[in-house]
């Protein structure tokens, strides 16, 4: 079986099978949805939205941390505002959509980092995100942890 990756994401693209690993599970504050985080194999990383109404049905199939083979989704357009991670596209997590767990799969990574080179900083700064500076190799990078 072929899997894409979550770079290769656009929305309104067809449902191809993605290997990822389930990073956050959260509830957006004053919208009736679901949200995890989603990363492949290459570090990757898409956001996952589902109807709040099915949360039960979620939370059976779903674990943090763990890792799936996921099929028949479909992938929109991302928030423009507090998107939580820098993707075109998320995922719509629905009824049908179909969750495989991979059982001891050790290359796909546990976390998600966003790192931003000294020079692309100013545009982020009113972006609300919480940024934390370290420095690595005498480099500056900018950490955004999620």
């Amino acid at each position: 079986m072929s899997f894409i990756e979550i770079s290769a994401i656009r929305p309104h693209d067809n449902a191809d099978s993605l290997q990822l690993r389930v990073i956050r599970k959260w509830t957006p504050y004053r919208k009736q949805e679901l949200s995890y985080l989603f990363v492949d194999t290459h570090g990757d990383a898409i956001e996952a939205i589902a109807d709040l109404n099915h949360q039960s049905h979620f939370e059976f199939r779903i674990t943090q941390d763990s890792c799936y083979n996921v099929s028949d989704y479909l992938s929109e357009t991302a928030r423009s505002y507090m998107n939580v991670v820098p993707h075109t596209a998320c995922i719509r997590l629905g009824l049908r959509t179909s969750f495989l767990q991979i059982d001891d799969y050790t290359t796909i990574p546990h976390y998600y980092y966003s790192f931003v080179n000294y020079d692309r900083l100013r545009p982020c700064i009113n972006n609300h995100l919480l940024l934390t500076v370290c420095n690595i190799q005498q480099t500056k990078h900018f950490f955004i942890p999620l």
